[in-house]
């Protein structure tokens, strides 16, 4: 067992135990500082610069706004032009065979409405969204606008 002492800082147990699991037997605080009681046996001892990593890392994943997203807060993020424009574009037919032209569009919207949710970094989401980019439905600007969480 190693006793690691951090300065200053208060770290949270959680944070340790999702970067490495088994390691951290307690978290103490002793005033402004964090006693870490690290079992070497799971996982080697880490420097205090690598611990203030994996608190850092923690406190973004608590604060930083959900990529994934209903489908209704997903077609809220565009303006009723713009997805009225995007419902023609994927939904357009072929005149001469009645197919659609952009059978992989629907299929992923489709899923979309289905599952209820939209994962905003998720590459078929991203791929959807080059769609609209290319056949000049949305700029470049507002594609990364509506993709950001």
């Amino acid at each position: 067992m190693t006793n690691i002492v951090i300065s200053g800082r208060k770290i949270a147990a959680e944070a340790l135990s999702r970067k490495w699991p088994g390691a951290v037997v307690a978290c103490k605080r002793q005033g402004a500082d964090t006693l870490i009681e690290w079992d070497e046996t799971a996982v080697p001892a880490k420097t205090e610069a690598e611990i203030n990593t994996a608190q850092d890392e923690h406190e973004a994943a608590l604060t930083a706004p959900p990529s994934i997203i209903s489908y209704e807060a997903f077609q809220n993020r565009f303006t009723p032009a713009e997805f009225n424009a995007a419902t023609d574009f994927v939904y357009e037919s072929d005149l001469v065979t009645g197919k659609p032209k952009r059978r992989a569009l629907i299929q992923g919207l489709s899923r979309a409405m289905a599952k209820n949710s939209v994962d905003l970094l998720d590459a078929r989401t991203v791929a959807f969204m080059d769609a609209l980019t290319t056949g000049g439905i949305i700029t470049a600007a507002r594609k990364t606008e509506i993709l950001t969480p």
